[in-house]
């Protein structure tokens, strides 16, 4: 994706009708009243970011943009660390990756009241190298999550969408975002944000893994990724 990223980070990427992922996903936000608030973590190409976001002055809900300014030499588990002083006053935390369209549907799967941690994952044949896939204890609860082998052809794949429900969970949250950094500076090397259900897990606080249909989301990696999405969709991909 460098060719498209070289002055623009990669949420803004026109993805249909000239629309953005971030435009797209703060729009399913608002239909699905998951949040009272956004915020927009970005660091490379800062200055186009933040202009952008003047785009949603009139938004139903406030979008803000925060800054990371160690972005490259730090994992994204930073950028969701930085967030967490503008959620002081909310009951849930919504982590969302911003390279992949959420339908409103999966922002909806994020509503639950129960407290604790929810992963929101969906069944896939044939899982690729980049694909997350979780394994389940029984109960559902997150038991693994590691990067696809190639030896299964169905598998549990994560979405990129993780709540955290209630005071004691975003206070762990902050804790396992604490511990991720510190094996950063250990292991110099960036570490995915996802290395934060390993530390849940080990504590007591495995993830919930909900499942919602695969066409509920979609990840782009790669420009064949945009190619292949406008073949499978339209319009309607974001009025569902």
């Amino acid at each position: 994706m460098m060719e498209l990223t070289e002055k623009i980070p990669k949420t803004l990427i026109p993805i249909l009708q000239d629309r953005c992922i971030l435009g797209i996903n703060v729009d399913n936000i608002v239909r699905s009243k998951a949040a009272t608030k956004v915020s927009v973590v970005g660091g490379h190409a800062w200055p186009s970011l933040r202009e952008h976001l003047d785009c949603y002055a009139d938004c139903e809900i406030p979008v803000e943009g925060i800054l990371n300014a160690e972005y490259d030499v730090v994992g994204p588990c930073r950028s969701i660390q930085l967030a967490l002083p503008n959620a002081k006053d909310c009951d849930r935390i919504i982590i969302a990756n911003g390279d992949t369209i959420f339908l409103a549907d999966a922002f909806r799967c994020m509503k639950v009241k129960e407290p604790g941690f929810f992963l929101l994952g969906s069944r896939i044949r044939n899982p690729q190298p980049d694909d997350l896939v979780v394994t389940r204890a029984p109960g559902g609860r997150v038991q693994s999550a590691s990067k696809a082998n190639g030896e299964s052809e169905l598998a549990i794949v994560s979405s990129g969408m993780l709540a955290a429900v209630g005071d004691v969970a975003i206070e762990m949250l902050s804790d396992a975002l604490t511990a991720v950094l510190e094996r950063e500076k250990e292991f110099r090397r960036q570490l995915p944000w996802h290395d934060v259900l390993e530390y849940l897990s080990s504590n007591g606080a495995a993830a919930q893994l909900l499942l919602i249909d695969r066409n509920a989301w979609y990840e782009f990696d790669s420009r064949s990724c945009i190619a292949r999405f406008h073949s499978q969709h339209d319009g309607a991909f974001l009025r569902a």
